[in-house]
């Protein structure tokens, strides 16, 4: 909680002293949960004979899942369109906000109608009252060294990232005087569609 983000210049949404309380809120960089779980099992390099040895040794599959929730979705405010000089304008909450899904344009990704009521200058909505949707990310690598001599050796690399190509998307459009207000528009986010990445790596 804070009631503004250190971003190398202190500019408060709402100035006026009868006002100030309501910069107090969650920060702009606020996640709540962030969940993370990795996992690097090998199988031995030495030991045993035959066959079905020398297939399983030397790999060493690595796992990793990721679940965050987003991060506030006015990272300052909301305007509205009353007027309040100095200060951000605010909308009311007129409804239960519910997270809908949508991912392209004209699909909004929360519900639009809390908060579309904007006539006031200084509304009930706060700041940061609303968290865009969360996202979760699953990555798979896979290696296997081949030993060369006894100074060599070759690493073969595999690895997926974003495995099941789950969309991370930006947080929708908090601007109640937008036509595109709670609206997606499918953004990606920091983690784009899935990956492969296929490598080779000598060791010396």
């Amino acid at each position: 909680m804070n009631r503004q983000d250190d971003e190398g210049w202190a500019n408060l949404s709402w100035a006026s002293d009868e006002v100030l309380y309501k910069n107090y809120g969650p920060a702009g960089y606020d996640r709540t949960h962030i969940f993370q779980l990795g996992s690097w099992p090998s199988f031995p390099s030495e030991g045993g004979s035959g066959a079905a040895n020398a297939i399983i040794k030397n790999w060493s599959p690595q796992r990793s899942l990721q679940r965050l929730h987003r991060d506030p979705v006015h990272r300052q405010r909301l305007r509205g369109l009353g007027q309040h000089a100095g200060d951000a304008q605010t909308a009311d909450l007129v409804g239960n906000i519910e997270k809908l899904g949508g991912s392209v344009p004209a699909t909004p990704t929360m519900t639009p109608a809390p908060g579309a009521d904007h006539r006031g200058a200084l509304r009930q909505h706060g700041r940061n009252t609303v968290r865009g949707p969360g996202w979760w990310n699953i990555d798979l690598s896979i290696f296997r060294q081949f030993p060369i001599g006894k100074k060599l050796t070759l690493e073969a690399r595999a690895e997926a990232f974003n495995l099941t190509n789950t969309p991370h998307f930006n947080n929708p459009n908090g601007n109640v005087n937008s036509g595109a207000f709670m609206d997606d528009h499918g953004h990606l986010g920091q983690l784009a569609e899935r990956q492969f990445r296929l490598g080779v790596r000598l060791q010396f």
